[in-house]
């Protein structure tokens, strides 16, 4: 999601998600136990879980500067809703009916602005009125990713030599935190980052927290497997290209 979000907020390089962090290549069994595991094999393990859970509730917050944005995600295998709130008041919420191949948008005056590149002009118009695309619209692919498990867990990039650390306390849960190096991406620095991974049962995300430069941006996943029943809002209107 970061490639959107920074191409519709320059001014603000809000992180909506891990999405700076890339794709890790690694392999590893997701089915191997943490404590036989090195660093680099339980992200791999921890973010194949993750694709493969169904569905998770995703909350991510991102500071730059005096800046703050929030994004809520409840993310599925084929479908997904994003809320995301920006710099300025702005607002926008994503139906994503990706097997379906629709996406439906809708946000306020300054998240169609900021968020979506609407002019000033169209707001009028399109302000907080469900708008729909299809994969012939221009904007469908950028609005569609990261809006599944595959493509929301394929983003995560810790590079250089992992560093394991002591079981802690996150959420109620036992974890691993992982800390790495964040590469330089999309115009922010390059930076540090903390992934924070079960000890038991499924290796599972629990927790990131990054900062490159003068942003800093923290998620959380929980409620693994929680379905949330999506449907195409009624009157949408067509996307306008």
């Amino acid at each position: 999601m970061l490639q959107k979000m920074m191409k519709a907020l320059s001014a603000f390089p809000f992180l909506v998600t891990v999405a700076l962090f890339g794709t890790i290549a690694l392999g590893s069994p997701a089915s191997a136990t943490a404590k036989s595991q090195s660093a680099s094999e339980m992200v791999a393990g921890a973010l194949s879980d993750a694709r493969a859970s169904g569905w998770v509730h995703e909350e991510s917050t991102s500071t730059y500067g005096l800046q703050k944005g929030t994004l809520v995600d409840d993310i599925g295998t084929h479908e997904g809703r994003q809320v995301v709130t920006v710099a300025h008041g702005g607002r926008a919420e994503i139906i994503a009916l990706d097997q379906a191949h629709e996406m439906f948008v809708r946000a306020n005056s300054v998240g169609l602005v900021d968020y979506f590149g609407f002019t000033t002009i169209s707001t009028a118009t399109y302000g907080e009125k469900w708008i729909e695309l299809t994969p012939s619209d221009s904007g469908y692919a950028n609005v569609a990713f990261g809006t599944t498990l595959a493509s929301d867990f394929s983003q995560i990039r810790l590079t250089g030599a992992l560093k394991l650390g002591a079981v802690t306390i996150v959420g109620g849960q036992k974890v691993r935190p992982i800390s790495g190096t964040v590469p330089a991406m999309n115009g922010s620095p390059r930076g540090t980052g903390v992934l924070y991974v079960t000890t038991s049962g499924r290796l599972l995300p629990v927790k990131f927290h990054g900062t490159t430069g003068t942003l800093t941006t923290t998620v959380s996943w929980s409620k693994w497997g929680t379905k949330v029943k999506l449907s195409a809002p009624s009157g949408a209107v067509p996307f306008p290209n």
